[in-house]
């Protein structure tokens, strides 16, 4: 068995997206992300950009569940959601954060969605304000 196709792998990133998350089970949605995280090291620098994509597209799925659990009509949980992010993405991001690399500036990139995407949750509260003064900077 040798190595997956390049192409395939980057092909299958360009069609997970948020709608994706609405659609998949909880374990292969874990497998996937688990993937990427893996991928976000990766010294391929489309692989890493593919995965940040998917990542970003989870924490938009997860800031929808979040908002959605906020009506009580919806009945929607996020205990998964918050799971997944306090302990794996978060983790996950905090070891990437200690080593030096080209990750790091994806990493960043994807905190900072966090933070503008999941402002409901109280681990990124303190951090949106941070998140909007960099948006004034860069213009």
């Amino acid at each position: 068995m040798g190595d997956l196709d390049y192409d395939t792998i980057i092909s299958a990133y360009g069609k997970l997206n948020v709608v994706f998350f609405h659609n998949v089970e909880e374990e292969h949605a874990l497998i996937i992300l688990s993937n990427s995280i893996r991928d976000m090291s990766s010294e391929d620098l489309i692989l890493r950009q593919s995965a940040f994509r998917l990542l970003s597209s989870f924490v938009e799925y997860s800031g929808q569940i979040l908002e959605q659990e906020m009506k009580p009509e919806q009945g929607c949980s996020g205990s998964w959601v918050m799971y997944i992010i306090n302990n794996f993405l978060l983790k996950h991001m905090g070891n990437a954060m200690r080593k030096e690399g080209a990750a790091q500036k994806l990493w960043i990139g994807l905190l900072r969605e966090m933070v503008l995407k999941l402002h409901k949750m109280v681990e990124f509260k303190t951090y949106l304000v941070l998140a909007m003064l960099s948006d004034v900077s860069v213009r």
